[in-house]
């Protein structure tokens, strides 16, 4: 079973309800992807994602892409992280 979960900062009202229901859904043990979108930080967060998808923005072009790359497999996301996307966590690159 794969869960992905999406996170987008454009409402930020619920950030800490979702990083709670991320942390449930990972000591559930589940296999889940993090999907940050506007929110490239986000292992920061929950540095606990084994599988972590950065795609910086929302706009519809980029989201296309995602989903074009999600049905085509790991080996379609390849590149550079522009940003430290741990953020300086060490605990985030384990």
């Amino acid at each position: 079973m794969l869960v992905a979960v999406i996170r987008s900062a454009a409402d930020s009202s619920t950030h800490c309800f979702q990083a709670k229901i991320l942390k449930v859904l990972l000591n559930l043990r589940l296999p889940v992807v993090g999907i940050s979108v506007n929110a490239p930080t986000m292992l920061a967060d929950v540095p606990q994602f084994r599988t972590y998808i950065n795609a910086y923005d929302s706009k519809p072009q980029t989201m296309d892409a995602l989903v074009d790359n999600l049905l085509s497999g790991a080996d379609a996301f390849k590149g550079v992280d522009p940003i430290d996307s741990f953020c300086g966590l060490w605990d985030a690159k384990i």
